[in-house]
């Protein structure tokens, strides 16, 4: 993984452990990257009206691959959107990496209607893999 990743990746898990809202057993947030510009997503407890047009269920909390997208579309086109990064990372309360991918029903939806091609999310093995999408 390029130095680059590793870099985001690690202060995303600095910033998630002092400050994500903990949803269930794990705090999750989500970063979009392009370029220099940087949107910063997490989990929260209530859900709001961007959830229900990807989720075919009354979603209870916002994902934080939604938020982060949410966000971040109020200031990148659609060209720019397809050239970022997505990088989504879960730790557990007691600080351990766990598996962060992008859920199917919604969020894997959600990202391919805005054409983020390049997803990287922590795994249980405390490491990242790369979802990538070809639209």
């Amino acid at each position: 993984m390029k130095n680059r990743h590793k870099t985001i990746l690690r202060k995303i898990i600095s910033n998630i452990r002092s400050r994500s809202y903990t949803v269930g057993n794990a705090k999750v947030a989500a970063c979009l990257v392009y370029k220099n510009k940087i949107f910063y997503g997490e989990n929260k407890a209530k859900t709001n009206s961007f959830m229900y047009e990807f989720y075919n269920t009354n979603p209870v909390y916002t994902h934080a691959e939604v938020d982060v997208i949410k966000q971040a579309s109020k200031f990148l086109s659609e060209k720019e959107f397809s050239k970022s990064t997505l990088y989504v990372v879960r730790v557990t309360k007691k600080g351990e990496l766990a598996l962060a991918k992008p859920c199917k029903k919604g969020c894997q939806q959600l990202i391919r209607s805005y054409g983020i091609k390049s997803v990287i999310y922590s795994t249980n093995e405390c490491d990242f893999e790369r979802l990538s999408f070809l639209n």
